[in-house]
C-alpha cells in the first residue's frame, strides 16, 4: 500500500474507541403503551413462526423441537433450574445451568449508553452520509450471514429510503424472481438476500454478500474477490468492509482466521479498503443445547481469540456480547431490531468518529 491508504487506514483503525463504544449499559428510557405492546407481540410472533414455546410442564432446559424449552416468566415457577422449572426469585436464580427470562430486557425500552465515552443514539441518516462523504467513503460492504443481514438492513433503513436490488442466481425459480423484485415498502424475505445493494448517501454503494459455512476458504473468497474488485473500480474511493463469518464454522478459529487472512489480502490488493470483523453474538436462552459447539464459554473464547488476531492484522475488531449479554432473544441465535439500531449507532460513531 502507499502512504496515502495507510493514511486511510489510519483514519478508520481506532480500537481504543471501538471498545468504548462497546462497554456500557442499558439506560431506561420512557416508551407509550402502544409500543412496548408492539414490541412484545412481534417477538411472539417471530417465535410462533418457529413453533418456539415456553414449558408446558415442570420439565426445562432440554431441546425441544430444536430450540431449549425454557419456563413462562409469567408463571410463578419462573426459573429453570436442574432442568425443573422452580419457584425461585430473579437474584438467586444465577447458577451457570439456569435460565431465567424474566431478567431479559427488551432493547427496544432502553437506550445504549457507553461508560466512557458519550454517543448519539439514533444518529440521523443525514449526518452519517456526510461523514461518509467527508472520508470519501464510496462503498460500504457487508458480509456474513443472517446476523449482520439484520443489520444490513438497519443501517440502510438509516440512510436510504428506496428499493433494494437483490442479484439472484442464475438457475433461481421463476417465483423466487417475482417475489424479489425491487420494492420501495417490502425489501424481500431472506431468501432475497444473496447478494443485494443499494446506492445511497447521494452516490455511495451498499452491498451485502452472504456468507454462511465455508467449507473451501479459496474458494469461498474467489467470488467475492472478483465483486469486489468490480464495486471498487465502478465506485473508486475507500471501500469499507465488514463481515461476520464464524457462526456457521461452529466457531472454528482456524477456518475463520484463514478467511480474514484472504480477505485482508484482497483488501491490500484493492488498496483503500478498511476492515471491521464483527464477532457472533452469545447465544440467547432458547438456544438450543444441542449446539454444543456454539455455548456462551465458546463464544467469549473466540471472541478472545479474534481480538488479538485482528490486531496483528490491523483489523477493527468489534465486540458486541456486552451489548446482547442480557436482552431478549425470540430464538437462542437473533436479537430484536433494537439492538441493531443500537449496533448501528455503534458502528456509525466508529466510522464517522461523530461523538
Amino acid at each position: 500500500m502507499n502512504d496515502g491508504n495507510i493514511q486511510h487506514i489510519d483514519a478508520f483503525l481506532n480500537q481504543t474507541l471501538l471498545d468504548k463504544l462497546t462497554k456500557g449499559y442499558w439506560k431506561p428510557v420512557h416508551v407509550t403503551n402502544k409500543f412496548r405492546s408492539v414490541v412484545i407481540i412481534t417477538i411472539r410472533r417471530l417465535r410462533r413462526g418457529k413453533n418456539i414455546s415456553y414449558s408446558t410442564d415442570t420439565r426445562c432446559g432440554h431441546n425441544n423441537l430444536g430450540y431449549r424449552s425454557v419456563c413462562n416468566p409469567k408463571d410463578k415457577k419462573a426459573c429453570c433450574k436442574d432442568n425443573k422449572c422452580q419457584d425461585i426469585p430473579i437474584k438467586e436464580c444465577t447458577c451457570l445451568t439456569c435460565f431465567d427470562e424474566r431478567s431479559r430486557i427488551y432493547p427496544e425500552f432502553y437506550e445504549w449508553t457507553p461508560h466512557r465515552i458519550k454517543m448519539r443514539n439514533n444518529i440521523p441518516g443525514v449526518d452519517i452520509c456526510n461523514g461518509l462523504r467527508r472520508l470519501n467513503v464510496s462503498s460500504m460492504i457487508t458480509i456474513g450471514d443472517s446476523l449482520i443481514r439484520s443489520l444490513t438492513e438497519s443501517f440502510w433503513k438509516r440512510v436510504y429510503r428506496g428499493p433494494v436490488t437483490h442479484l439472484l442466481y442464475n438457475h433461481s425459480s421463476k417465483d423466487l424472481i417475482r417475489s424479489c423484485r425491487p420494492n420501495a415498502r417490502n425489501w424481500g424475505f431472506r431468501t432475497c438476500w444473496l447478494m443485494s445493494y443499494v446506492q445511497g448517501c447521494n452516490g455511495t454503494k451498499f452491498f451485502y454478500y452472504t456468507v454462511n459455512g465455508i467449507r473451501n476458504v479459496s474458494k469461498e473468497v474467489r467470488p467475492l474477490k472478483e465483486k469486489l474488485r468490480a464495486l471498487k473500480k465502478e465506485h473508486p474511493g475507500h471501500m469499507l468492509v465488514m463481515a461476520d463469518v464464524g457462526l456457521h464454522t461452529n466457531l472454528s478459529t482456524q477456518t475463520v482466521s484463514h478467511y480474514l487472512e484472504e480477505l485482508l489480502d484482497v483488501a491490500k490488493d484493492l488498496g483503500d479498503t478498511h476492515i471491521i470483523y464483527m464477532t457472533p453474538y452469545i447465544p440467547g436462552l432458547h438456544k438450543s443445547p444441542l449446539y454444543e459447539k456454539q455455548t456462551k464459554e465458546k463464544t467469549l473464547n473466540f471472541a478472545t481469540f479474534f481480538r488479538t488476531f485482528t490486531k496483528s492484522m490491523n483489523i477493527s475488531f468489534l465486540d458486541a456480547n456486552e451489548l446482547v449479554k442480557n436482552h431478549i432473544n425470540w430464538d437462542g441465535t437473533h436479537y430484536s431490531n433494537g439492538l441493531n439500531a443500537a449496533m448501528v449507532d455503534v458502528i456509525s460513531s466508529y466510522i464517522i468518529k461523530d461523538l
